[in-house]
């Protein structure tokens, strides 16, 4: 299971829809834990339960989080302040401890890097794509919304997408205007309410016993 999850993971950032230069800068990274790290860490916990769970959680984790950063739309990604990105951070991370594996700090420096700038340029952003959303009328055009593009390493199509499914719903534009700076921690986050969730002992006990 752990690796097809990795499969996902390798193939969301293969065909990434956004973000697309960090994927190409990590993608020697994932492929090195997917094809290489991970099996190893595999073998040598096969009789360790607990070790196991904790990586299969982490895996499914890193694939959701990876899902949202290459492919989920510009608009989520602008209002939430790169809430995908900080959790894709934080799962990476807990991974390679998990693997016992020592001195990534320039990858996780290249992704502070990618979550600051694209922060920066969150509200410039928003007023872009704003003017599409405010007037359902206004023409597109690739040159105003070149800000979003090149922040969010995307294309003109995906983005025009975005905006128009946006559109579509008639949503308030009021909504796009808030911006919501949250810090994210993966313990308290996805561990807390995704994870804690342990099935097996409720299985077991439903579980009928046939004697030979």
């Amino acid at each position: 299971m752990c690796g097809l999850l990795m499969n996902k993971v390798k193939f969301c950032m293969r065909y990434a829809n956004k973000n697309k230069k960090l994927a190409d800068a990590l993608s020697n990274t994932i492929a090195l834990i997917a094809e290489q790290l991970l099996p190893h860490f595999c073998a040598e916990n096969q009789h360790n339960y607990e070790a196991l769970n904790t990586m299969h959680n982490l895996c499914y984790l890193f694939a959701q989080k990876t899902q949202q950063v290459f492919n989920s739309r510009i608009i989520h990604t602008c209002i939430d302040q790169n809430w995908d990105l900080k959790g894709f951070r934080q799962v990476l991370q807990r991974v390679l401890k998990t693997m016992d594996v020592q001195n990534c700090d320039s990858l996780v420096s290249l992704i502070d890097a990618k979550i600051k700038s694209q922060n920066l340029q969150s509200s410039s952003c928003i007023k872009a794509i704003g003017a599409f959303i405010r007037n359902d009328k206004k023409k597109f055009n690739e040159d105003d919304l070149l800000n979003p593009i090149e922040t969010y390493e995307t294309d003109f199509g995906f983005i025009r997408e975005d905006i128009m499914k946006y559109r579509s719903q008639g949503i308030n534009h009021q909504c796009f205007s808030v911006l919501h700076p949250w810090a994210y921690d993966l313990d308290k986050v996805d561990f807390k309410y995704i994870m804690n969730n342990d099935l097996t002992p409720k299985i077991c006990e439903n579980l009928k016993v046939q004697s030979a």
